[in-house]
């Protein structure tokens, strides 16, 4: 195996050892999370858009080959990509690492909310739109 097919073999292998597990996520009681498959038919394809704790604009928009294109305060773009293990949901973005980010979801109406790892409310949840918008 050649240097460079050593190096994807090895990105490979790390992107799939930092997918979540769904076992390590606790159900919120009396909520139901999405499923892969309720992620799949109305996440992908669509756009996510919120406000963070701090009052700072985001979209993103998930393609149906895992591609990500998201705008950060109603101005930079960004790009990631996104992956699901039963209900757990996770971006990754390759330019920033450190914002990359995994939940559990329910869909309440067209409101997302995100749940952590014990189940607990995280974030400020989103809003889903329909499809890709113009400006992403």
């Amino acid at each position: 195996m050649n240097k460079m097919n050593t190096w994807i073999v090895g990105i490979a292998i790390c992107l799939m050892a930092n997918l979540a597990s769904a076992t390590d996520y606790a159900t919120p009681a009396g909520v139901t999370l999405m499923s892969e498959a309720d992620i799949k038919s109305k996440v992908v394809g669509n756009t996510l858009e919120g406000i963070t704790k701090k009052g700072e604009h985001w979209a993103e928009w998930y393609g149906d080959t895992g591609k990500v294109v998201g705008r950060w305060k109603k101005k930079w773009i960004y790009y990631g990509k996104w992956q699901t293990e039963g209900p757990v949901f996770c971006v990754k973005y390759p330019d920033e690492p450190s914002d990359n980010w995994c939940n559990t979801m329910s869909l309440e109406g067209d409101a997302i909310v995100f749940y952590d790892k014990k189940g607990k409310v995280e974030g400020n949840g989103a809003d889903l739109r329909p499809g890709k918008p113009d400006w992403l």
